[in-house]
Formats: C-alpha cells, structure tokens, sequence
C-alpha cells in the first residue's frame, strides 16, 4: 500500500468528516451520493478485479476521467501500486503491462498525466505517492478549511489542477463534492443555477475560461466563499468581477504552476513548498517533488518555466508574461501566436497584425493593407481573436499614412519583425509589428 493510499484511508474513514461525493442531475439534485468508506471498500473490491486480470504493482491502468468508475480506480490504484492514467479515450478501463514496472512500482507512481507543455513539448509525466502527499499537506494548510468545505467540481480529471488539487485534495480535506452527472451540465447555467439555489458552495476551482462563464447575472447572487483559478493568467478586468462576485467576505485564490512541478508552485504569489526566483526575468524553480518524464529522470536543479516574472522585497512573485510567444489561453490550451497571427492575415485585408500581452491582457495591432477598413470588420476581428484566446481583447487600428509607411520601409515576409513606436493613452510603448505579407 502507497503512502497516498495510507493517509487517504484515514481520510475516506474519517468518524468526524470524510468526504462525500456527489452527483447532481439536471435539476439539481443529487442523483447519486457516494461516501468515503463506502469509496475505500469500493476501491479493495476494484483492487481484487485488477490483481484477477493479471495486473500487477507498476502497471498501468487506463480509465475514462469521470464518474463513480474513475474514483475507485483512483483508489484501487493508491493501494495497489498500479500507475492511474485518465484516458478520454477510454469507455470504461483498460489495463497495459508495463516493460519498467519494477523501476515504477520502486519510485511509487501511482499517476500519469499529460502536460500541455509549459516547459517544452507535451509529454506524460509521472507523479509518486510522496509528490502528491506533498502538495496535498501544503495546499491544506493553506487554505485551512478544516472542517471540510463544499466544493463544485467543474474541471476535467485529464489534467493536474483538476485532478490533484481539486478532487484529490477534496477528498483530503473530507470535502463535499458536487460533480456534474453528465459532463455537458458544465457548459449549462441553468443547471449551474440549479446546483447553487440547492447546495451551499463554498469553494469552486476554475481556469479563467470556466470563471468568464460563471459571472452571469442570475449567478451574481449567488456567490461561493471561495474561488480557486489557475490553469492560465487572469486578467484585470476578470479579477476584479470575480472579486466583486463573492464580496469582502469571499476569496479569491490566483494558484501558479507547471504540470512538472507537481504542479502547484504558488498560490496568490507565495510559493507553496518550493523554491521560487527569477533569473534574466524568467521564472525559475526548484522543487522537492518534481514529476517524473517517461524515463523516469526528475530535475534536482533550477528549471526554467519559461514565464516571465518578478519577485518583490518581501518574497512575492508576479507573472508578467511568457519568454517566448506560445501562450496559455483562458482555456489552458498553448497557443503559437505566431500561428494565430499569420491565420488572421490569411483571412483579412491586413498589411501587418500583432498581439501583445501587458498587465491588463491581450491588445491587437492591426495595419490596414490599403483603404479604410470599417468598424464592423474590425469588430469582427477582434471578435474572432478574443475567441481563440478565450479572454476579452483590446485592439488598435494603425492608419498606414505616409509617415508610417517611410517607417516600415520595404518590410516583406511573413517572418519580417520590425520594431515601431506609437502612443496609448499619453504612454509611449514599443509594439513590434510582425508576420508581413509580401
């Protein structure tokens, strides 16, 4: 039995507040509820099915990310040493030999997440029992619920903000979790409205795409004490409408990380457990308890995030924006900017278009090719942008006068940057202009 698995048998058997998990139809209502000690038998009972089909300490068990079925694979997993891999592809489960189990069953994984790529490509990284544990006591202690809070668990299993630090340390905290019965009730407000008219919420994490959706009116009077985002950078305009949303009395938590470190670095910029500094304006960590890469080689040193960020006098750190131009949409998907540039040039009469990221978000640059372009057509391209990007999107239209024109000189090329100056608001700022036509 894993370490996670011992502190989470404690925890699931708790006599004075394990968790509980629920799942709420389209009204609202809880169309099925499963405890924590019913979770654990639920889970020895699934351990025996796994060790009958021949699986053993190491191997990997794939499994469809939602639903009771998941949650006792989860634990299933803990308990028998086996690697948890939530598979959207999966209808049920399907269990693999793994060549390496020993190697994995002596570093204790129990789960295997895909990383979008915050440091490099996308890859599956590997987390022990231990590395879990880790983050769990810290995020715990930080939030100090407890007595165990309400939670609305809107984000999908598939990925380390969902499944760590939202459902995991749920049921570490002997929360109260409120999941939809069917995945296509998260893209409802009707049934969101429904689950907060009948439930008391006392927490709900989200990336920023999911908070834009639920700041609608009819939600506004109904506020959880807590909301918990990470996945992606929140703008100014978003934090302040989620502030005014649960009120003085509410918080609002901004988490930090990167699927490799486990994945929480900070929360509101302190760090959480790790060590945080920036180095030439990135941000650089070290942890304790990184994740492991598919050979099962973990960092001892400094690694780079590829954010840029500061660090004030008394230990605060601030993201600022990434070192290069691939960006975490709203949605925690990476986009190339580069890319989505060059498919806005393609589709509109545009000499030149740039997209660039500040404190209070994305704003887009665009020059005219020739002749003027109606406000309706740049409505609609900005539109489009903030669609891509998933956050609202500030734009500037650059009127291509001789002046400018001088100034961009003979500039071909999709791959052409050339640096030019213009003036916001009084303030004086470098824009570079790039992705030309010929």
């Amino acid at each position: 039995m894993t370490a996670l698995a011992r502190e989470l048998k404690l925890r699931l058997q708790s006599a004075d507040h394990h968790p509980v998990i629920g799942w709420c139809g389209v009204s609202g209502d809880l169309e099925a509820v499963l405890s924590g000690p019913n979770l654990w038998v639920l889970g020895l009972e699934r351990l025996r099915e796994l060790r009958e089909q021949g699986l053993r300490p190491g191997d990997f068990v794939h499994a469809a990310p939602e639903g009771q079925e998941f949650l006792v694979h989860l634990i299933a997993a803990a308990i028998g040493g086996f690697v948890l891999i939530p598979d959207s592809e999966e209808s049920h489960h399907r269990i693999v030999a793994n060549p390496l189990r020993q190697r994995f069953f002596r570093k204790d994984i129990v789960l295997g997440l895909l990383t979008s790529g915050t440091s490099g490509p996308a890859k599956r990284v590997f987390y022990s029992s231990d590395g879990i544990l880790w983050q769990l006591k810290n995020h715990a202690a930080w939030f100090g619920h407890g007595s165990g809070p309400t939670r609305l668990c809107l984000l999908p299993w598939t990925h380390s903000f969902g499944l760590v630090l939202d459902l995991l340390l749920g049921l570490f905290e002997g929360s109260t979790l409120l999941c939809p019965a069917e995945a296509r009730f998260k893209q409802s407000r009707s049934w969101l409205m429904a689950v907060l008219r009948q439930h008391s919420i006392d927490l709900i994490a989200a990336v920023p795409r999911q908070l834009e959706f639920l700041l609608f009116e009819e939600a506004l009077s109904l506020p959880p004490k807590t909301l918990y985002t990470g996945g992606a950078a929140v703008s100014p305009d978003l934090r302040r409408r989620a502030e005014a949303w649960i009120g003085e009395r509410g918080r609002l938590v901004e988490g930090y990380g990167l699927t490799e470190a486990g994945p929480g670095v900070a929360l509101n910029g302190w760090p959480l457990g790790c060590e945080v500094r920036v180095g030439d304006q990135e941000i650089q960590v070290r942890s304790p308890y990184w994740g492991l890469d598919e050979a099962l080689e973990a960092s001892t040193d400094w690694v780079a995030t590829g954010d840029l960020g500061t660090i004030d006098s008394k230990g605060q750190l601030q993201v600022v924006g990434r070192k290069s131009r691939r960006v975490k949409a709203s949605t925690g998907e990476w986009l190339s900017l580069d890319e989505v540039e060059e498919a806005l040039l393609a589709t509109a009469p545009l000499r030149a278009a740039h997209i660039a990221f500040d404190s209070e978000g994305p704003t887009l640059w665009l020059l005219p090719s020739g002749g003027p372009v109606g406000e309706a057509a740049i409505a609609g391209v900005v539109e489009r942008i903030g669609k891509r990007l998933g956050a609202p999107v500030r734009s500037h239209v650059l009127v291509p006068d001789e002046a400018l024109l001088r100034r961009l000189g003979h500039a071909k090329g999709k791959d052409l940057r050339q640096f030019f100056l213009s003036e916001t608001e009084g303030k004086e700022r470098a824009v570079e202009a790039q992705a030309f036509r010929k």
